[in-house]
């Protein structure tokens, strides 16, 4: 298909789960146009501040797509959802995908369609819709939570709403590298604050890996020692191309204001510290 529209494919990534990998491979074959970057190995604060500094700065596109790393699609799925933002041009959109792969919980998919999900952990609730549920509506819908299924993130969004504020404001952060909630459950709600709204397709659905993804860990250590060689923690890949961000950005969280010392986890990931 032909798309006027940009995007850039963020995937914060602890891990290498191969048939997610394999989902990329395809995707970037069929649209050779669309650049991923991956941050490898950071934790969630970092790998979001990454991803969202190059978007802004390093980046034209217009839309920003996060793609969670236990997270599956079909090509298919991507175009159906650029297809709907070409036209429609939304703030945010997404796919929808199921809870965890665990029991009962595989039924649900994780959106909230009516109630907004507050960030305080004491009076949150998630209404759930299960697939099973024959009034589940079709089609494109306005929800008050998704996860980051594919979620399209226009440009001005990211940068007004954004996902560093967690970094920066000490209320919500209640100890070294946590936040009250988790970055999804955040985001979607400053955009209920901000009257920003959240759509999706709740006929595309991905599957999502959580609870099936411990056989999949795979840490900055175990890759060096299987591969004999330093992977890179931050990289762009475009078609067949790659451009290695790695030193970029271990000079740029360097010098980052960001709770917590990031040589602390640096150090404890790879027995050495890159940011002396």
């Amino acid at each position: 298909m032909s798309s006027q529209l940009t995007t850039l494919v963020g995937v914060p990534s602890p891990r290498n789960i191969t048939p997610v990998l394999e989902c990329h491979d395809l995707l970037r074959k069929a649209h050779p146009e669309v650049p991923f970057l991956y941050v490898k190995y950071y934790p969630e604060l970092y790998a979001y501040a990454i991803i969202r500094d190059y978007f802004l700065n390093r980046s034209k596109a217009e839309y920003l797509v996060l793609a969670p790393d236990d997270l599956t699609f079909r090509v298919q799925d991507f175009e159906t959802l650029l297809k709907s933002v070409d036209e429609q041009r939304f703030p945010v959109f997404s796919a929808v995908c199921n809870l965890t792969m665990v029991a009962e919980q595989a039924e649900l998919l994780n959106i909230c369609i009516k109630d907004p999900v507050v960030i305080d952990r004491k009076t949150r609730k998630y209404n759930w819709p299960s697939v099973r549920d024959p009034k589940l509506p079709k089609g494109i819908i306005k929800v008050m939570f998704a996860g980051f299924p594919l979620m399209f993130i226009r440009r001005d969004i990211v940068q007004d709403i954004g996902f560093q504020g967690d970094l920066d404001d000490n209320a919500l952060v209640r100890k070294k590298y946590r936040i009250p909630s988790s970055f999804d459950t955040v985001f979607c709600w400053r955009c209920y604050e901000h009257q920003i709204p959240i759509y999706v397709n709740i006929d595309v659905r991905l599957l999502h890996l959580k609870g099936a993804d411990s056989r999949f860990k795979c840490a900055w250590q175990v890759e060096r020692r299987l591969t004999g060689i330093e992977p890179p923690l931050t990289f762009c890949t475009k078609g067949d191309r790659s451009i290695d961000l790695t030193d970029a950005y271990r000079k740029w969280i360097s010098k980052q204001k960001l709770h917590g010392d990031p040589a602390e986890w640096v150090a404890r990931m790879s027995g050495k510290s890159y940011l002396n």
